[in-house]
């Protein structure tokens, strides 16, 4: 049997039957010292303290396992704030999602609204009015004020979210008709495209009333989006809620949102873009009480407006539908304000405008 005898260059030998042999009594491993772990270097187990079993100190004591590291709790979502006063998204003023219907008769709705070209606009729940905008603003106000996480239920008083002198109505019939607005605005859904980008969520999250306490929420994902994405214009809401009509305080913020135009204005545009749920015969005598209250209430806004009512249309088209509004403005223009993540949003290509064929004709077909 041949012998088993090393290479050259293995150092090792002689045997080493004795070579673990420890050389100090003192180096010898205790059975009671704790034994260093490896550190597990896995996906996603950053921060993640390891739940291996440790040995004991303790002779007979029971092996324990190390408790896993607590996440840290996620940043708290502050609405932007872009100071007083108060500034409001353009989609609001410029579409019928907040229209000139009675608050809490309005009619479910699912689909779209009219709006002005710069949004895609549809609505799911029962119609708003321009009462529930005004607490849809004092909502929001409060939230930015008191710096409070938008996605977390806070606190309000019914009484600050009335109109007029927050704080001090104490009339029952009227802090029912704003807990019924905070009961719409949590069920109505909305999706919108601003900034080429579709956004859809509520404008509250919930609304909730227990033992004489009232919270809210909002939807802060949509929240952020629709105070940050679209275009802010600050509207002066104490004098638009002390005006009379529902039809008043809606072209009060429309006018509010666009730049003067020498092009009146159709009734048609105007009836759609308000939200005119009643008769549309009704409509020209509401707007032109509504103009009448906004020429003597805002001046620097209204200065003065004719309807003209020698077009009129035939067919199907109702006759008032094409009559034309001109308004001239006073000196007072649209305030607009942009919070740092607002995007302009992209200029709409222009589809070529495709001719029709010119080809000459003849009795028995084509001309050849």
């Amino acid at each position: 049997m041949t012998d088993l005898i090393p290479d050259e260059d293995h150092f090792d030998w002689p045997p080493y039957e004795n070579s673990c042999a420890p050389v100090d009594p003192t180096d010898t491993p205790s059975l009671t010292t704790p034994i260093p772990l490896p550190t597990l270097d896995l996906p996603g187990t950053a921060g993640v303290a390891s739940t291996l079993i440790s040995p004991t100190t303790e002779p007979g004591a029971a092996p324990t396992l190390a408790a896993p590291a607590t996440p840290a709790p996620p940043p708290p979502t502050h609405l932007p704030d872009l100071g007083p006063p108060q500034a409001t998204p353009g989609f609001m003023s410029r579409s019928a999602l907040f229209g000139v219907g009675r608050p809490g008769h309005g009619l479910p709705h699912a689909g779209p609204l009219k709006s002005k070209k710069i949004y895609k606009l549809a609505f799911f729940g029962e119609r708003l009015s321009m009462a529930d905008k005004g607490v849809w603003e004092r909502v929001v106000a409060r939230a930015r004020e008191e710096r409070v996480d938008a996605g977390l239920p806070f606190a309000v008083s019914l009484s600050e979210l009335s109109p007029g002198r927050p704080g001090r109505n104490r009339d029952d019939r009227e802090l029912a008709r704003i807990w019924a607005s905070l009961q719409r605005l949590a069920s109505a859904e909305v999706e919108v495209e601003f900034s080429g980008a579709f956004r859809r969520g509520r404008l509250l999250a919930s609304a909730d009333r227990s033992k004489g306490a009232t919270t809210v929420s909002l939807d802060a994902s949509f929240a952020l989006a629709a105070l940050s994405e679209d275009i802010q214009f600050r509207l002066d809401s104490a004098r638009r809620d002390g005006l009379p009509s529902n039809l008043a305080r809606w072209l009060h913020d429309f006018l509010s949102t666009n730049a003067p135009r020498d092009e009146p204005f159709d009734l048609r545009y105007l009836r759609e873009m308000c939200g005119w749920t009643a008769r549309p015969r009704a409509f020209p005598e509401a707007l032109r009480e509504a103009l009448a209250e906004l020429a003597a209430s805002c001046p620097s806004l209204v200065a003065s407006w004719d309807i003209d009512e020698s077009k009129g249309g035939r067919g199907k088209r109702r006759k008032s539908d094409l009559w034309e509004l001109a308004i001239e403005r006073g000196p007072e223009r649209a305030r607009q304000a942009y919070a740092p993540g607002y995007r302009p949003p992209a200029p709409r290509e222009k589809r070529p405008v495709v001719q029709p064929a010119t080809t000459p004709r003849r009795r028995g077909g084509v001309a050849l």
